[in-house]
Protein backbone atom coordinates (compact mmCIF):
# COMPACT_ATOMS: atom_id res chain seq x y z
CA UNK A 1 0.00 0.00 0.00
CA UNK A 2 1.38 3.41 -0.94
CA UNK A 3 0.73 6.23 1.48
CA UNK A 4 1.18 9.87 0.58
CA UNK A 5 1.58 12.70 3.03
CA UNK A 6 -1.33 15.09 2.73
CA UNK A 7 -0.45 17.37 5.61
CA UNK A 8 1.80 17.77 8.61
CA UNK A 9 2.14 19.65 11.87
CA UNK A 10 5.48 19.43 13.66
CA UNK A 11 6.19 15.71 13.89
CA UNK A 12 2.63 14.71 12.95
CA UNK A 13 1.76 13.23 9.56
CA UNK A 14 -1.63 12.76 8.00
CA UNK A 15 -1.28 9.91 5.55
CA UNK A 16 -3.79 8.99 2.90
CA UNK A 17 -4.00 5.48 1.47
CA UNK A 18 -5.00 4.47 -2.07
CA UNK A 19 -8.66 4.35 -1.04
CA UNK A 20 -8.57 7.95 0.21
CA UNK A 21 -8.76 7.03 3.90
CA UNK A 22 -6.59 9.17 6.18
CA UNK A 23 -4.90 8.52 9.50
CA UNK A 24 -2.77 10.60 11.86
CA UNK A 25 0.72 9.39 12.72
CA UNK A 26 3.60 10.70 14.80
CA UNK A 27 7.04 10.55 13.19
CA UNK A 28 9.35 8.69 15.58
CA UNK A 29 12.60 8.08 13.69
CA UNK A 30 14.24 7.52 10.32
CA UNK A 31 16.32 4.37 9.82
CA UNK A 32 18.85 4.24 6.98
CA UNK A 33 19.37 0.56 6.07
CA UNK A 34 21.10 -0.99 3.07
CA UNK A 35 20.81 2.05 0.85
CA UNK A 36 17.19 2.88 1.65
CA UNK A 37 15.38 4.92 4.31
CA UNK A 38 12.62 3.63 6.55
CA UNK A 39 10.31 5.76 8.71
CA UNK A 40 9.17 4.62 12.13
CA UNK A 41 5.68 5.99 12.79
CA UNK A 42 3.18 5.66 15.61
CA UNK A 43 -0.59 5.94 15.25
CA UNK A 44 -2.97 7.59 17.71
CA UNK A 45 -3.40 4.33 19.64
CA UNK A 46 0.37 3.96 20.14
CA UNK A 47 0.79 1.20 17.54
CA UNK A 48 4.18 1.39 15.81
CA UNK A 49 4.78 0.99 12.08
CA UNK A 50 7.85 0.89 9.87
CA UNK A 51 7.36 2.12 6.31
CA UNK A 52 9.67 2.65 3.37
CA UNK A 53 10.35 6.38 3.07
CA UNK A 54 11.16 8.09 -0.22
CA UNK A 55 11.56 11.72 -1.12
CA UNK A 56 10.83 12.46 -4.75
CA UNK A 57 11.02 15.50 -7.00
CA UNK A 58 10.08 18.75 -5.33
CA UNK A 59 10.46 17.19 -1.88
CA UNK A 60 7.31 15.07 -2.24
CA UNK A 61 7.40 12.35 0.41
CA UNK A 62 5.90 8.89 0.06
CA UNK A 63 5.58 6.07 2.55
CA UNK A 64 5.08 2.47 1.48
CA UNK A 65 4.31 -0.64 3.48
CA UNK A 66 7.03 -3.27 3.68
CA UNK A 67 5.90 -6.59 2.21
CA UNK A 68 9.07 -8.55 3.11
CA UNK A 69 8.61 -9.97 6.64
CA UNK A 70 12.34 -10.66 7.07
CA UNK A 71 13.20 -7.06 6.18
CA UNK A 72 10.52 -5.73 8.54
CA UNK A 73 11.82 -7.91 11.39
CA UNK A 74 15.41 -6.78 10.75
CA UNK A 75 14.34 -3.13 10.84
CA UNK A 76 12.30 -3.64 14.01
CA UNK A 77 15.30 -5.29 15.69
CA UNK A 78 17.58 -2.47 14.56
CA UNK A 79 15.15 0.15 15.87
CA UNK A 80 14.90 -1.60 19.24
CA UNK A 81 18.71 -1.66 19.55
CA UNK A 82 18.85 2.05 18.65
CA UNK A 83 16.38 2.83 21.45
CA UNK A 84 18.46 1.06 24.12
Amino acid sequence: MLLKKSGEKEDKLVLKNEDGDTALFTFVDLIPYRGADYAVLEDEEGQGYILTYKEGPGGKETYETIEDDDLYDALADLFERMED
